[in-house]
């Protein structure tokens, strides 16, 4: 994340609705992949929630940050994010598109994100290609080492994950 040393300020939660009551807080935000059980107990307790889903598309992100910007009554703050985003979006694209790079975007054990992907939105909006969509990956998949190197793509985009892989490097 790139506010990961801002966020490193505030207390990590377990994602349990007891550790959110005990904060008190004035707003809550939350996505509707989080527990229902979590989500109806902080509203049967009168704290008022904003819901997102988890945004496919860069469009969507925008939406999001639109969205929460008018939620903390700071629709300008949030125009400006999305303008750093827009400036950011053209400044690869002028880079990239040059080239018709194909990125594969591999996370741990062979995962990749397919087309339907907010990273394949991300790439296709800097002018680059989600070479994932050659293997048939939708919405994402599992890629076995073999196809991934039949593959040929011009990058491969790896995501970090912590310190040390659970597996011992031994799962692809």
């Amino acid at each position: 994340s790139w506010t990961a040393g801002k966020a490193r300020n505030y207390p990590r939660l377990s994602g349990g609705a007891e550790d959110v009551l005990l904060l008190k807080p004035d707003l809550v935000v939350v996505s509707l992949f989080d527990k229902r059980a979590t989500r109806d107990l902080l509203k049967a307790h009168g704290l008022s929630l904003v819901e997102f889903t988890v945004p496919r598309t860069l469009d969507e992100v925008k939406d999001q940050i639109r969205a929460m910007g008018d939620v903390l009554q700071h629709p300008q703050r949030a125009q400006a994010d999305i303008a750093r985003l827009d400036a950011a979006v053209a400044q690869v694209r002028a880079v990239a598109s040059a080239h018709h790079y194909r990125v594969l975007p591999l996370e741990r054990r062979g995962f990749v994100a397919g087309d339907s992907s907010l990273i394949s939105s991300l790439l296709a909006a800097t002018g680059l290609t989600n070479a994932a969509g050659e293997l048939g990956l939708g919405a994402g998949g599992f890629a076995s080492l073999e196809a991934i190197v039949q593959l040929r793509p011009d990058f491969i985009l790896v995501s970090e994950a912590g310190n040390h892989a659970e597996d011992e490097g031994r799962a692809f």
